[in-house]
């Protein structure tokens, strides 16, 4: 699958099962597996904190407008910082 740029400062971003992702919303997600058919990536099941497992097909994911979530990364660097 070819991930291409939406503009010059989204990339999208190839569904990773165990990465927490933003959508444009602002709500949080985490994708929990991948599903592939005839060798072919078709599904991402993610999940929200507050609410149910959802199936996103990929031709669904690469229309979805979202950010990884790197909040755990900035937050161990601010913590050094400060030692």
């Amino acid at each position: 699958m070819n991930w291409l740029r939406k503009s010059k400062q989204e990339i999208l971003l190839p569904p990773t099962p165990g990465n927490w992702y933003v959508d444009k919303t602002g709500t949080l997600f985490k994708v929990r597996v991948l599903a592939y058919a005839e060798g072919e990536l078709r599904y991402a099941v993610i999940d929200y904190p507050q609410g149910p497992r959802r199936k996103v097909a990929i031709k669904d994911w690469n229309s979805l407008i979202f950010r990884l979530n790197d909040s755990k990364r900035n937050n161990s660097s601010r913590e050094r910082e400060q030692l």
